[in-house]
């Protein structure tokens, strides 16, 4: 259970389960020997990944006032797959849907008739390590595609509603995640209605239900939009302990577990035990009763179960981080969730801030949701603000705890240092978007300029955006461009953020490629100044009539209007020649029938750097010192020569000086780069400059030379 604290704790949301006897059963000692034996109490069923069981059905059928000729009962009791062993050594017979049914049949039975059937269990978690690429649907599976009375999948309005949920996904696993998210966010569990069974339309309207109405109403939205999915009845240990259950599969080439009720998909704890499946929400045990009086019987049935062995599992691992050290009133701060998950699973995640009496920090929106695919990192972050009415004088530490049912809690701590208003370091962060709105698989590219305004400490600068991440330290002024493929249709956001501070928030519009785009830009990244240069465009039309559009493109002080007439694809060669350096922006605009999009690229003018040199010596001191002026632009990869001494750096505009002691060779030599890599050399003398000696240095002379006397005349 969590407990609150003040500002320096969190409320961690925990589940409290309630004890179930268990028992030791030799039979399955075999089965068991390679878990770990646990005899405390289940506190967390998410954490369980494989449990021993025994299972009991005990009934009794009772006839008031006749005897049957004869009583046939079908129990349905935990189906064997990959997942769960069952040991059973009674008659079983088998239905329509390959359930494997208990069957009880007494010929002449008491008046008051007794049975009791017995069988053990070992359950393994069900994950999903791989899904098939390519497969073909069995034509025993064929019959979870169509609709039923109870399910029904052909409705227009679920039809349409399922459309609309998956309507920027991009495999089917995403599809049934975004259709289990929908029911599970959507419709609201009442308890009331745990005896009945209500229909899918029933529940899309009414949006209630229990674990039947969850399960039927995902079955019918998977079904509207094509893949298979079937109705589970079963168990599963909740906060009363054992309890009846559904939940429901999806095939994607292989039966993926999904359960509404709880928000899993593709992974079940193995406390979910699977009795029976149905393409209906009808299922159960059935009785049959022949003779006098056989509609008058009375049925009592029970099924007991009893926790064996367990085992838990180690929860995922993952990384939690903020984006600095330590903040001051007012300032903005990221939090970053990084994950590398080994299967496909729905994982919803939760950022808890501290407790605390008074308005200490703003997050947006705490819930997170992330489909996680074995092998691919997924990225989750939060904006936070920090208040700036905090009081003066304080050092406030605040954990901010992630929760999730399947990941262990952890903490990122935000400090807030109030003892000074203002950072010894502060930034300016000012970024753009190539493509504000962009065709699914294609790149995006972020222009983002750091000004530094205070200090000279290296600042941390981060940028997320979907599943991209980056970090980085600067310690002056910089321009950086970062290209990313967003993987994910509809509405983005991108952060660029800053260890002093600063966060920026950019959105932008990922769609599926458009009739007709600008396929394709080729622009240089470098060129010299008023050297003449040519951009490319390729224009595409996937309409089958010739397009009538307009081009503008826009650098420096020039603008370009073209009207175009494009089938197919269309090459479009524009030239240009910039006389002033530094970084250029090209935006380029294209207009149409039910087209307007822009695209922006960047490009780098140089011109070739002028350096003047200041060489002297000093005679009286050994000492050169030579002094660099770079005008016009950056002189990259400097290196200083004089004699068998070098001095570097690796890039200058503006002045610096450098020293070199005990200097016996005259000459200098100097070889720099532009920015394009072509070298330059300059060899110059150092001029030599007699300087007055001030006292102190006159009589420190003087010393050295005495007791260079003294040396001399001793030896």
């Amino acid at each position: 259970m969590g407990t609150e604290r003040s500002v320096r704790a969190a409320v961690i949301k925990g589940s409290v389960m309630i004890f179930n006897m268990r028992f030791s059963i030799l039979s399955l000692v075999l089965i068991l020997l390679s878990l770990p034996i646990c005899t405390a109490e289940i506190t967390d069923p998410s954490s369980i990944s494989e449990i021993g069981l025994k299972i009991v059905h005990n009934g009794t059928v009772e006839t008031p006032l006749f005897r049957l000729n004869k009583i046939s009962i079908d129990l349905i009791m935990p189906q064997r797959d990959e997942n769960q062993i069952v040991s059973f050594d009674g008659e079983l017979i088998g239905d329509k849907f390959g359930n494997s049914l208990i069957h009880i049949e007494e010929r002449n039975p008491p008046r008051v008739f007794h049975y009791s059937r017995e069988f053990l269990v070992n359950i393994s978690e069900r994950r999903t390590i791989s899904i098939p690429s390519t497969y073909e649907i069995p034509d025993d599976v064929k019959v979870y595609l169509k609709s039923t009375e109870n399910i029904q999948s052909d409705d227009l309005e679920i039809r349409e509603l399922s459309q609309s949920i998956v309507n920027n996904s991009r495999n089917d696993f995403e599809r049934i995640s975004m259709l289990a998210k929908w029911v599970h966010d959507n419709v609201e569990y009442k308890k009331s209605l745990a005896n009945e069974s209500k229909d899918a339309r029933w529940v899309l309207e009414n949006k209630l239900g229990t674990c039947d109405e969850f399960s039927t109403l995902f079955i019918a939205l998977s079904r509207s939009i094509g893949i298979p999915a079937r109705f589970v009845a079963g168990y599963s240990y909740g906060n009363n302990g054992w309890e009846e259950h559904a939940f429901s599969e999806a095939y994607l080439g292989k039966w993926i577990p999904v359960d509404a009720t709880n928000l899993d998909v593709g992974r079940l704890d193995a406390t979910h035990i699977k009795f029976a499946v149905s393409n209906e929400n009808l299922i159960g045990s059935r009785i049959k009763a022949y003779g006098n009086g056989a509609e008058e019987i009375e049925w009592e049935s029970r099924t007991d179960i009893s926790i064996l062995d367990y085992k838990e599992d180690k929860k995922p691992s993952y990384e939690l981080m903020i984006s600095s050290d330590e903040f001051v009133a007012g300032d903005s701060a990221v939090v970053i969730m990084r994950i590398k998950p080994e299967e496909y699973a729905f994982l919803r995640v939760d950022l808890q801030p501290c407790v605390s009496d008074f308005p200490f920090i703003e997050i947006n929106d705490t819930e997170r949701d992330v489909i996680l695919e074995p092998g691919k990192e997924k990225i989750i972050f939060w904006r936070l603000r920090i208040s700036e009415d905090l009081s003066e004088n304080m050092l406030y530490s605040c954990p901010l705890v992630l929760n999730s049912k399947y990941l262990e809690s952890k903490e990122a701590v935000l400090n807030v240092n109030t003892q000074r208003s203002k950072r010894m370091d502060e930034v300016e962060l000012r970024a753009e978007l190539s493509d504000p709105v962009l065709g699914y698989g294609r790149n995006e590219t972020i222009f983002l300029h750091i000004k530094r305004l205070k200090g000279s400490n290296p600042v941390k600068i981060g940028f997320v955006s979907g599943d991209y991440f980056k970090e980085f330290y600067v310690d002056s002024e910089k321009h950086v461009t970062l290209s990313f493929k967003p993987e994910q249709l509809g509405e983005q956001e991108a952060i660029v953020y800053s260890s002093t501070g600063s966060v920026l928030v950019l959105n932008y519009v990922v769609r599926e490629v458009e009739g007709i785009c600008i396929d394709k830009i080729e622009l240089p990244s470098l060129i010299k100044r008023r050297e003449e240069g040519k951009v490319k465009l390729w224009i595409r039309n996937d309409r089958p009539s010739l397009q009538e559009l307009k081009l503008y493109a826009r650098f420096d002080s020039y603008e370009i209007i073209r009207n175009l007439f494009v089938r197919n694809i269309s090459l479009i060669e524009i030239p240009f020649r910039i006389n002033e350096t530094g970084i250029k922006k090209f935006v380029f605009r294209l207009t149409g029938s039910d087209v307007d999009m822009k695209t922006i690229r960047e490009i780098r003018v140089y011109d070739t750097p002028e350096i003047e040199v200041d060489a002297l010596y000093l005679p009286c001191k050994k000492r050169a010192s030579v002094t660099v002026y770079v005008s016009k632009d950056i002189a990259r990869n400097i290196e200083i020569n004089i004699g068998n001494e070098t001095r570097a750096i690796p890039e200058l505009i503006g002045t610096r000086t450098f020293h070199f002691d005990g200097v016996k060779d005259l000459g200098v030599s100097i070889t720099y780069e532009d920015l394009s890599g072509e070298s330059y050399s300059i060899k110059k003398q150092l001029k030599t400059k007699e300087e007055e000696e001030n006292p102190i240095e006159t009589l420190l002379r003087m010393i050295d030379e005495f007791i260079q006397i003294l040396i001399n005349s001793f030896s």
